[in-house]
């Protein structure tokens, strides 16, 4: 059963990872249509997906950096936007006034349609928080993954917790939420609100860099799962080949191809299929989350079992079992809220036929394929 789970949730994620790359090159180019209307979206995918491509394309550490400006760019803006939306908040800057935390409480608090409409809505934010368990795949090309690992974990939560939560504070306070929308930048509002010039134009272009940070991650990601599995006899042995920069190029054309047809389902069917595959590429970061959790209960559990000690490990789970049952069962909690989107209910059903082929794939082509190789299912 574990083999199983484990092939089903690999080949998931792996798609879910090549639609989100998809995803990240249309909400680029939407970013960009009000600043440059004359120019089509489709140029700025096409483009930006030849630069994501190209990044890596070359040697991991070209990826590294290349992430790493990104990245930063990305935070210093959100740093700036939540001191500026402080100040903003409290009539520091601006000519609106101080309106301190007014819009928790009017236009219908912070739950106007109860806190039901925020499970509903826990797959959608579990699709664009998807990602920081890239961390984990990341690792098998870390020097000294002991040290490196932990350090990042622990630098993510805490970099979570001071970026995107004091900025959806302050967020929620300057804009009701019946004026925000999601063909322009949130953050980029926060600057027009506190009068700042030119700053609308520039937020919007950092947040293009963050949707490019963020798809440049899944195209790494999802190329190392498919030659991981290559590796493992678990994909066509095409993709676990490198070329001389150790990139495996094969895997990375593969999983290239698969999010340009992402791009044709959002340009003509954007308001049916497309929006299906926001859905069930959340749901497969759900399903993810909460393989990650099994696997790790499971991994310690086996561990103590067969002699280990847990002071032996180089990173221990805090507060185990505690947190990897928590994070399985909230997980499931979004997973289930699902059944109640009625326009997006079809996911479900698509990720169950998917993962059931996956499983009759396996059961009756990997394994025996594995077992007349003498490899372990």
């Amino acid at each position: 059963f574990h083999s199983v789970a484990g092939f089903m949730l690999v080949w998931l994620y792996w798609i879910y990872g090549a639609v989100t790359i998809g995803a990240d090159l249309v909400a680029a180019g939407l970013l960009l249509r009000p600043l440059v209307p004359g120019v089509p979206i489709l140029f700025w995918i096409i483009g930006f997906g030849l630069l994501l491509f190209a990044l890596n394309c070359l040697a991991v550490k070209v990826f590294g950096e290349s992430e790493f400006w990104f990245a930063s760019i990305k935070v210093i803006a959100i740093v700036v936007c939540v001191l500026v939306g402080g100040a903003a908040m409290f009539g520091f800057v601006g000519d609106h006034g101080a309106v301190g935390f007014s819009n928790f409480t009017q236009h219908g608090g912070l739950f106007p349609n109860g806190i039901g409409a925020v499970m509903l809505a826990m797959v959608t934010v579990s699709f664009a928080f998807n990602g920081t368990e890239i961390i984990g795949i990341a690792a098998g090309e870390s020097a000294h993954p002991e040290k490196t690992i932990p350090k990042a974990v622990n630098n993510t939560a805490i970099r979570t917790l001071l970026c995107y939560v004091s900025s959806m504070i302050v967020i929620a306070a300057l804009i009701p939420w019946e004026k925000a929308g999601v063909s322009e930048s949130i953050f980029a509002e926060v600057f027009n609100y506190a009068g700042i010039p030119y700053a609308y134009t520039i937020m919007t272009l950092v947040i293009v860099t963050s949707a490019l940070s963020s798809g440049n991650s899944w195209v790494y990601s999802a190329t190392r799962i498919l030659w991981a599995m290559a590796r493992d006899k678990s994909a066509p042995e095409t993709c676990g080949k490198l070329n001389r920069f150790k990139v495996p190029m094969n895997a990375l054309i593969i999983t290239m191809a698969v999010s340009c047809l992402t791009l044709l389902v959002e340009q003509f069917a954007a308001e049916t299929v497309y929006l299906w595959l926001v859905a069930g590429c959340g749901l497969a970061g759900v399903l993810g989350w909460m393989g990650i959790c099994a696997s790790q209960y499971c991994f310690r559990k086996q561990f103590i079992a067969q002699g280990g000690k847990v002071s032996d490990l180089k990173y221990r789970t805090p507060f185990f079992p505690l947190v990897p049952a928590l994070g399985f069962f909230l997980n499931l909690a979004v997973a289930v809220s699902l059944w109640f989107v009625e326009d997006q209910k079809v996911a479900i059903y698509a990720v169950a036929a998917f993962m059931a082929v996956t499983a009759l794939y396996y059961y009756f082509i990997i394994g025996p394929r594995k077992a007349k190789a003498g490899l372990p299912k």
